[in-house]
């Protein structure tokens, strides 16, 4: 295999195992995000430890992602990611 090839190999390995938006700042989310969690466990049949969870803001409307543009992201087990201009949107939280 071509050394080239190798390197190109192991940065995307490397790349792939977390994503971390630029400008993240945590957050302890409002009571209404609890509430609007309660409402998509109970319509989804799913459930999760609310408590668990790590809530980051990014500064703006979007941030980049590796799906192109974001609003929010779930990222691996406990972290979710929302773009500011969209925390007080019960849409946008709840999806």
């Amino acid at each position: 295999m071509p050394r080239r090839v190798a390197w190109l190999l192991v940065a995307l390995l490397c790349g792939c195992g977390s994503f971390e938006p630029a400008h993240d700042q945590r957050i302890t989310p409002p009571s209404s995000y609890e509430v609007w969690w309660s409402r998509t466990e109970a319509c989804s049949g799913l459930s999760g430890d609310f408590a668990s969870v790590q809530w980051f803001t990014v500064p703006g409307y979007s941030f980049d992602c590796p799906t192109g543009k974001c609003v929010g992201r779930w990222e691996g087990r406990h972290k979710i990611y929302l773009a500011a201009d969209w925390m007080h949107d019960a849409l946008r939280v709840r999806r």
